[in-house]
């Protein structure tokens, strides 16, 4: 599985130690950079549960200096969620035909609005554990998808955000994206910069 570059990790330390304004708004780009540079359509990370009330305080700045839509989820654990999304690269996405496929097998209204979709998703952290076929919007391929669920998890090629069971070239050229983004993303939170700041130049470069 994915390991942090020891710069990342210690990142990923240090917003720990934050208070919760900060926390809230390092964590909400380090995970939504990959978004924001077209390498992915959705990021799915579980929120500080002693910071709930400042993510509640924080969300409509951080959708709105974004451009991102969000969606919290509560698994069967009690965890806090959060699914953000770009709303038009999703439903692109969610047009796949293999995707519609694996997630019409699960009950999915495919073809309907994206959000719709998601809140089918919602209920199934609830009834269901952990739903495999996020994959799907969180953009993994959906013959890895596939293949992972039939295969429990077991006999891939590869593995970093996910378990790779075909076209290893494609999902490498993604995993480098999606690195790079939160590369500069925590670059950028490193330094003594404002968040609106940050997501702009983010946005900009």
């Amino acid at each position: 599985m994915r390991k942090f570059t020891k710069k990342q990790a210690m990142f990923m330390a240090q917003i720990r130690e934050m208070h919760c304004q900060q926390n809230m708004d390092n964590m909400f780009l380090y995970f939504t950079a990959p978004i924001l540079r077209g390498a992915k359509p959705a990021s799915l990370f579980t929120l500080n549960p002693h910071c709930l009330s400042f993510w509640h305080e924080r969300q409509n700045a951080l959708r709105k200096a974004t451009g991102l839509r969000t969606l919290e989820i509560v698994n069967q654990r009690g965890a806090v969620l959060l699914f953000s999304y770009d709303e038009s690269a999703l439903r692109v996405l969610l047009q796949d035909i293999r995707a519609m496929a694996l997630l019409a097998r699960y009950g999915y209204p495919a073809g309907r609005d994206p959000r719709e979709m998601l809140r089918y998703l919602r209920r199934r952290f609830s009834n269901s554990g952990f739903p495999h076929e996020i994959g799907v919007f969180l953009g993994y391929p959906a013959d890895d998808v596939w293949s992972f669920i039939a295969n429990g998890g077991k006999n891939y090629i590869c593995c970093l955000y996910w378990k790779v069971y075909h076209n290893v070239e494609r999902a490498r050229e993604i995993f480098n994206r999606i690195d790079e983004a939160q590369r500069y993303a925590v670059d950028l939170l490193s330094s003594p910069i404002p968040i609106h700041t940050a997501i702009n130049m983010f946005k900009a470069g």
